[in-house]
This record gives structure tokens, sequence and C-alpha cells, in this order.
């Protein structure tokens, strides 16, 4: 009876495999696999069955009737193990910077308000001054040579070379060569940072125009007794710059101050002869006058040959 009622299960068994409601199940999906939610026990439910008619045959000596194996369609698949869900590493928001404002193109009438060509510019709300190119040309030889052509001309007539009825041709270099130029060289070296040559140029500038002023407009006012007398006291406080500055200019050039020594002198004995009323020491100083000139004229063409030469060409022996 026993064997009878394995036997009845055994066939239930099959026909419960090979019914529509095994194949429906077989074809909504594959059967959970150990690890996914099923037990190990019930995974292996085929094989203990087997083992229990093995066993049940044995006893009774009878053949066990084994159910025959699935299909390979029918066995279920494992199921594939689905991939952890990954989260997209977060990325830091990029950093906003502050875009500085873009000026709009000027147009040639901005100009005249802080344009590139004025002496401020705009920087964003700000107004800053430009920074203007400084010189690069060296005044100091125009200086020097129109110190050097109206002096020589002057003490053409002061050593007696030339008579005094042609002296008012002085008035004119004195003026225009010798003054104005010379204190356009002197302002200029201002610009360029040279303070020695500023004030020397300056001051025999404005010198040859006072000169100028006075022989053609004050000289007539002054009585013709006392004239050399006023004149020559002039000339000396001249030569008392002139002493000073030679002394300034051992930090200059040794031909500068060959020049600043012969011209403090030739003042000296300018203004003495005036002073005393002596004609021979006023000639002397015009004598002096001439080589003071020469030596200004010698010093404004070594600068200017050296310029445009681009080397060293007539020495002037620097002193600093």
């Amino acid at each position: 009876g026993a064997l009878v009622a394995r036997q009845r299960r055994a066939g239930l068994l099959r026909r419960l495999g090979s019914s529509p409601g095994a194949e429906s199940r077989t074809s909504q999906g594959p059967a959970p696999t150990p690890g996914h939610g099923t037990s190990p026990g019930a995974a292996n439910g085929g094989g203990a069955i087997a083992e229990d008619e093995a066993t049940t045959a044995e006893q009774t000596g009878s053949p066990a009737v084994v159910a025959p194996p699935r299909p390979p369609a029918e066995q279920a698949a494992p199921s594939p193990a689905l991939p952890a869900q990954q989260t997209p590493p977060t990325q830091p928001a990029p950093s906003v910077e502050s875009t500085p404002p873009t000026e709009a193109p000027r147009s040639s009438g901005d100009r005249r308000a802080g344009g590139p060509h004025s002496s401020q510019a705009e920087v964003g709300s700000e107004t800053r001054p430009t920074r203007t190119a400084p010189i690069t040309a060296d005044p100091a030889p125009l200086g020097l040579a129109a110190f050097a052509l109206t002096t020589f001309v002057l003490s053409l007539f002061n050593s007696g070379l030339l008579p005094e009825a042609g002296e008012p041709v002085v008035f004119g270099l004195a003026f225009a060569y010798g003054g104005l130029a010379q204190l356009l060289a002197g302002m200029w070296e201002f610009r360029t940072g040279n303070t020695f040559g500023a004030t020397a140029f300056t001051s025999f500038g404005a010198f040859w125009i006072s000169f100028a002023l006075l022989e053609v407009f004050f000289a007539d006012r002054i009585p013709e007794a006392e004239l050399d007398l006023y004149l020559g006291w002039t000339l000396i406080a001249w030569a008392i710059f002139t002493t000073y500055m030679y002394v300034a200019s051992f930090k200059v050039t040794g031909a500068v101050n060959v020049v600043f020594l012969l011209l403090a002198a030739t003042f000296y004995l300018l203004g003495l002869g005036d002073v005393a009323g002596t004609e021979i020491v006023t000639r002397i100083g015009g004598f002096v006058g001439i080589v003071t000139a020469l030596a200004a004229w010698y010093a404004s063409f070594a600068i200017v040959t050296d310029e445009t030469f681009r080397q060293k060409v007539l020495p002037v022996k620097e002193l600093d």
C-alpha cells in the first residue's frame, strides 16, 4: 500500500510538471534563484523526491520510477544579479567670476575728455593722469651752442677786434639765440631731471635776454657817465653766480667744468674793467670770452657727435 501511494504521488508530480499552469509559471519569468528570496531546500526539491523514490525501490525490490528531467527550456535560469544603482558624483558648482565691464570703443570726439591723447585716462569709474613719455633728446648741446655763439660775437667787440659801431648786431643774437633758445634748453633740462643744466641754461638765457633789453630799451635812461659802473657791478654779480656753478660742475664733465671756469674769469674781468674804468682789463676779458666760447662750442660738438655716431668720438672726461 505504501508503494502504491508513492507511485501515485510520483505520477501526480509528473502531471504537475507538465501542466499548463507550470508552463504559464515558466513563461512568466525565471524561477527565483538562491540568494534572491528562495531557500536552498525549495530549490533542490526535485533532488529530494528522486532520492526518496530510490530508497523505496531498494526496500521493496521493485524498480524505481524516476521522473524524467525537465527539458533545458523549462529549467529555471538563474536571474542575473542586478547591478547596484550608482549615484553620479556630485560636481562642484563652477565659481562665478566677476567679469570687468567692457568699454565701448571711443570715438575721435571722446579723446578730448580722458582719451589716449589727453593728460587723463578713465579707468573704471576713476580718472587717473596718464604718464607722458620723457624727452629722449639731450638739450645740452643746444644750450651750449647758443651760449657759445653769442658770447663769441660779443667778445669780438669787447676785445677790440671789431669796432663798436657794429655792436648792435649782438642784440638780435642775444635775444633770439643766446636768450630764447638757451632758455628753452633750460626748460627741457628740467623735464629730463638735470638740475645743473636746467639752472645754468635758464639763467644764462635770461642773462642774454636782459642784456638785449637793456641795450635797446633802457640804457638811455641811465646817465652815460654812470652806465659802466652799474653795468660793471651787474657783471660781478653774474660772476658770483658762475663761481658756485663752477663748483657744482665738478660732478658733470671736464669740458663743462672748463667752460664755467673760463666764464667766471670773463665776468670778473669785464666787471672789474667797467667798475674801475680800466679799458685794458676789459680787453683781456674780451679775449678770455673768446676762449670761453670755443670751450663751450667744443662741449656742444662733443655731445652732438657722440650722439649721432652712437659712440665716443670726442672726450669730455666724465667727472661723476
